[in-house]
C-alpha cells in the first residue's frame, strides 16, 4: 500500500497498537514526540503512525503492522479496523460486486506442532491462506496455486490459551523430534526436507523425516545439537533458495552428525519438491532409499572457521548434546588418551590389534561393545610384523581381502618426542582420513593406536618428567584436535603393575589396561592363559578382568616351504575358573540357558539374513536384532522376581550381561550391535531348536505394554 494511503490511517495507530499489543506504554523520544515501547525490538511512533522492528529490520505504517501481527491482506486490514470500531464503514474502499474482487479473509489452513523430547508443545507453524467471499481460495495469478503465508507462534508462558507470535527466547526444536531421535537410536537415515507439508507426507509413508520452522535460509541457535550421531540425507527444493538452504543445513550438521549427504531428486520441475516427486512423478519409498544409497552426494565443507570438535558453551550445558561416552564399554573412553600396558612378550600388541579391529568392525571386544569407527594403527615398532598379525586376524575371522574396513596401518617411523613434525602430519592426515571414512563407510575416525611408546619416543628418558611431559601433551593434542581416542601400547615396570617410566605416565591418562601372561595356567589346548585387567578408570570403576589366549594361525609359506604363522586373541577353551566345554557342549547354568533360549526363539521368529555391514561368518544365514531377544527375556522372567519394576529391570540387566558375556567368550553366540546370531556350538541341556524350558521360570509374563517394550533396553 502506498505512503499516501498509509498516512490516511496514521491517526489510528494508538488504537491499533492497543488492540494488537496491549495498552500503549507512551514515552517521549529525543525529539519530544510520543512513542510506544514494547521492552523488545519493536518501537512505534504514535504521532507519525509508523513502526520499526530493530531485530528483523522491518517497518511501515498502520496497515503493515496489522498485516504483520494478524496475517491479513492489505484490503482486509481495513475490515479488521472496522470490526473493532477503529474505523467507520465509510473509510473502507468499496470493491466491485464480483465476489472474486471482494476483500479476502485470512484463515488458518493448517497448523504444525513442534514438540520437545517430552512431548511438550514448543511452538507452531501456522499456514494461512486467503479465502474469498464465495469460500474459494484466492490464487496467485502466476502459478495458479492458492496464495499462502506462514507464521510462527508459541504458547504464552503466563496466559494459557494465548499465543506470542514469534520464536524469541525459546529453544526451537526440529520438526517431529521424537521420531527423529528414535531413528538416530536405530541408526536409520533421516531425511531433511524444506517445509512441514513435505515432512508430513514422508512421515505418513513411514520415513524418518524432519525440517525447521520458517522455511529456507533459517537456522536456530543450538538446533544442530539434536542431530548428534545422525545419518542425514537433505532433500532440497529445486530452486536457488533450496540450494542455499541445503548448503546451510549441511554446514551446520557436518561437525556433529555421523553422516551428511544431499540428494537432488531426478525429474523435479523448477521449484519442485519431494511431494511433487511422489505425487506427480510416481516416486516410491524404495526408489527414494535406492537413490539415497546410490546417488546422494557428500557436501563440500566451506572455508569458514568452526570448531573441529563439538564444543558446548557454559550456558548451553543443559541443552541436548553428547556426554562423555565409551569407545569400548567400560574399557576405553571415547576421545581420551589410554594405555595398554604389559611385560614384553605377554601379548599386549596382539591385544591392541584385537581392540583396533573390533572398533573398525563395530563388534564386541571380549564381551564389551565397541562403537564402530575408523582406526589408524601406528606400528612404530614393527610394521612388517603388524601386517602379518592383521593377515592372521583376517584368516581367523573369515574376512575377505577385498572387503573394505575403516582400518589403516601406518607402518613407518613415528616420533612423539623430538618435535611436532610427525604430530602435525598425523593430525593433517587424520582430518582427511576422517572424511574418507565418513564418505565410504559412514563412520568417523574414532581411534588412533600408537604401538609402542618406546618406539615412538626414541631418545627420550621415560623416567624424566621433562621428556615424558611433551610426549603426553602431543598425545592429548592428537586426541583433542581429531576428536578420537588415543591408545598407547607401553611396557610395564619391573614389578609388572604399572606403566614403565615416570609416574606422570600413569597419572595423566584416562584408562590403563594391564595385559599379562600366567604360563602356569593353561587352557585345555595347553595355551598359556593371559589376563586383561582394567587398572585405571578416571570416571568409572576399575578392576574388571577377563582371560584370553593367543591362537596360532597359518598366513602363508616362506621361500623354503615352511609355514608362516602369527597369532590372534581368542577366548580360552577352558579357564580354570569357569566350567568346561567338552564334546557334550558348554555346561552353563540355568541362567545361561534361559538367555540362549530367548536368543534362539528370537532368531526363529524374527531372524533375517544379516545386513551387509554385519561382519559375521558367511555360514551364518540368520541374525536378529538384540532388542527382540530382550523382549522375550523380560516377558518370561520378570514375573519370577520380587520388587518394583525398576528393581526387576536392574536384576535382569545384570543376569543378561553375565550370560551374554559368557556366551560370547565361549563362542556360543556372535554379536555386533544391534545384531546377534547363534554360532551352532552345542550347549548341554538344550536342543538347538530352542526346546529346552524351565517350567518354573518360563511362564509367560509381561509388565509392559507393547509400546513400552519397543522402548525398553537392558544397558
Amino acid at each position: 500500500m502506498n505512503q499516501q494511503v498509509e498516512d490516511r490511517f496514521a491517526p489510528h495507530m494508538a488504537a491499533v497498537v492497543g488492540e494488537l499489543l496491549g495498552a500503549p506504554n507512551k514515552r517521549l523520544s529525543k525529539e519530544g514526540e510520543p512513542r510506544y515501547g514494547t521492552n523488545g525490538s519493536l518501537s512505534v511512533d504514535l504521532k507519525a503512525g509508523t513502526w520499526f522492528d530493530h531485530e528483523t529490520k522491518e517497518g511501515g505504517g498502520v496497515i503493515a503492522l496489522i498485516k504483520r501481527q494478524t496475517g491479513r491482506s492489505d484490503a482486509d486490514a481495513a475490515v479488521w479496523m472496522e470490526e473493532r470500531r477503529i474505523l467507520e464503514p465509510s473509510h473502507r474502499d468499496e470493491r466491485q460486486s464480483n465476489p472474486h474482487q471482494r476483500p479476502s479473509k485470512m484463515v488458518e489452513a493448517a497448523v504444525y506442532d513442534y514438540r520437545d523430547e517430552r512431548g511438550n508443545l514448543v511452538c507452531q507453524t501456522v499456514r494461512q491462506q486467503f479465502k474469498l467471499a464465495d469460500g474459494s481460495w484466492e490464487r496467485d495469478p502466476k502459478t495458479g496455486k492458492p496464495k499462502k503465508t506462514f507464521k510462527q507462534r508459541r504458547p504464552h508462558p503466563d496466559r494459557p490459551g494465548e499465543w506470542i507470535w514469534n520464536l524469541k527466547d525459546i529453544q526451537v526444536v526440529p520438526y517431529r523430534l521424537a521420531e527423529m531421535q528414535e531413528a538416530i537410536d536405530g541408526r536409520a537415515i533421516i531425511f531433511y526436507v524444506e517445509g512441514e507439508k513435505a515432512a508430513d507426507k514422508l512421515a505418513a509413508l513411514g520415513i524418518p523425516v524432519t525440517t525447521n520452522p520458517m522455511g529456507a535460509g533459517k537456522w536456530f541457535e543450538g538446533f544442530e545439537e539434536f542431530f548428534v550421531g545422525a545419518d542425514v540425507v537433505i532433500l532440497p527444493d529445486n530452486d536457488e533458495p533450496g540450494a542455499k538452504h541445503r548448503d546451510l543445513v549441511a554446514s551446520k550438521l557436518l561437525p556433529v552428525a555421523q553422516r551428511v549427504r544431499y540428494l537432488a531428486l531426478p525429474g523435479l520441475p523448477a521449484k519442485g519438491d519431494v511431494v511433487e516427486w511422489l505425487d506427480d512423478l510416481g516416486g516410491t519409498i524404495d526408489q527414494l532409499y535406492d537413490l539415497a544409497q546410490t546417488y546422494a552426494q557428500v557436501p563440500e565443507r566451506d572455508d569458514k572457521w568452526r570448531p573441529r570438535l563439538m564444543s558446548i558453551l557454559w550456558e548451553d550445558m543443559d541443552k541436548v548434546g553428547a556426554e562423555s561416552e565409551w569407545l569400548v564399554y567400560q574399557v576405553i573412553t571415547a576421545g581420551q588418551v589410554s594405555m595398554i600396558v604389559g611385560p614384553s612378550q605377554h601379548g599386549k600388541s596382539f591385544f591392541a590389534v584385537e581392540l583396533g579391529m573390533c572398533v573398525a568392525r563395530g563388534i564386541e571386544f571380549f564381551g564389551h561393545q565397541a562403537e564402530r569407527g575408523g582406526v589408524l594403527y601406528i606400528a612404530a615398532e614393527s610394521g612388517r610384523g603388524l601386517k602379518k598379525r592383521l593377515r592372521a586376524y583376517r584368516t581367523w575371522h573369515d574376512l575377505s581381502p577385498t572387503e573394505g574396513l575403516p582400518f589403516v596401518l601406518l607402518p613407518g617411523k613415528f616420533n612423539l618426542f623430538v618435535n611436532d613434525e610427525d604430530t602435525d602430519a598425523l593430525i593433517e592426515d587424520g582430518v582427511n582420513w576422517h572424511e574418507y571414512f565418513q564418505e565410504r563407510f559412514g563412520v568417523p575416525l574414532r581411534l588412533v593406536v600408537v604401538d609402542t611408546f618406546a618406539a615412538a619416543t626414541p631418545g627420550a628418558d621415560e623416567n624424566s618428567v621433562r621428556d615424558v611431559g611433551p610426549v603426553l601433551a602431543r598425545a592429548v593434542r592428537i586426541s583433542e584436535e581429531l576428536g578420537v581416542a588415543v591408545s598407547v601400547v607401553h611396557h610395564a615396570n619391573a614389578g609388572g603393575q604399572k606403566p614403565r617410566g615416570h609416574t606422570s605416565i600413569f597419572a595423566n591418562v584416562e584408562n590403563v589396561v594391564m595385559v599379562e601372561m600366567n604360563d602356569k595356567r593353561t587352557d585345555e589346548d595347553g595355551r598359556p592363559m593371559r589376563y586383561a585387567k582394567v587398572m585405571k578408570q578416571k570416571d568409572a570403576e576399575a578392576g574388571k578382568t577377563w582371560p584370553f589366549v593367543l591362537r596360532s594361525v597359518d598366513v602363508g609359506v616362506d621361500a623354503k616351504g615352511k609355514a608362516i604363522t602369527s597369532c590372534v586373541c581368542v577366548p580360552p577353551k577352558e579357564d580354570i575358573d569357569s566350567q568346561k566345554v567338552g564334546d557334550a557342549g558348554f555346561d552353563g547354568s540355568d541362567l545361561d540357558r534361559q538367555f540362549l533360549k530367548c536368543i534362539l526363539d528370537a532368531v526363529n521368529e524374527f531372524g533375517q539374513v544379516p545386513p551387509q555391514n554385519v561382519n559375521c561368518p558367511p555360514r551364518i544365514t540368520r541374525a536378529v536384532n538384540l532388542n527382540k531377544a530382550k523382549k522375550f527375556y523380560w516377558e518370561r522372567y520378570a514375573g519370577g522376581l520380587e520388587g518394583s519394576d525398576e528393581q526387576k529391570q536392574d536384576t535382569l540387566r545384570k543376569r543378561w550381561r553375565r550370560a551374554h558375556d559368557r556366551m560370547v567368550q565361549h563362542s556360543i553366540i556372535g554379536s555386533q550391535d544391534p545384531w546377534v546370531w547363534f554360532t551352532g556350538k552345542p550347549v548341554r541341556g538344550m536342543s538347538m531348536g530352542g526346546a529346552w524350558t524351565s517350567p518354573a521360570q518360563d511362564a509367560g509374563f509381561s509388565l509392559m505394554s507393547e509400546a513400552d517394550l519397543d522402548a525398553f533396553e537392558f544397558r
